[in-house]
């Protein structure tokens, strides 16, 4: 399992659930007045694998907090997933750059 904790400058909490919606196919999804989890899963060819990947956001005073979570993409014996789930924050961390530059967020 990887993990990683992004900050969002921004309290818009709506408009992220809405954006993240729209960039992935989600499967999972379920909210309150201060936060969010969406989960999916998707698929890696170079081990024959589903992994789970999940985004837990938060508002935490004045930003977002973001934990981004790739996991079960292990396959074999060993569970090996030859970075599949780095690889699912790596894309992550794009998307989330690409929405603070649509909304001026820095």
């Amino acid at each position: 399992m990887e993990i990683e904790r992004i900050i969002l400058n921004t309290t818009d909490i709506s408009d992220l659930e809405i954006f993240l919606h729209d960039a992935f196919d989600v499967e999972y999804s379920t909210r309150g007045n201060d936060f969010f989890v969406i989960a999916f899963e998707d698929y890696f060819f170079r081990n024959n694998s589903k992994q789970l990947e999940m985004v837990v956001a938060k508002l935490e005073g004045n930003h977002i907090g973001i934990d981004v979570i790739g996991a079960a993409g292990g396959a074999g014996i060993f569970g090996i997933s030859w970075g599949s789930e780095n690889a699912f924050i790596r894309r992550f961390e794009r998307i989330i750059e690409e929405y603070k530059n649509e909304k001026g967020i820095n």
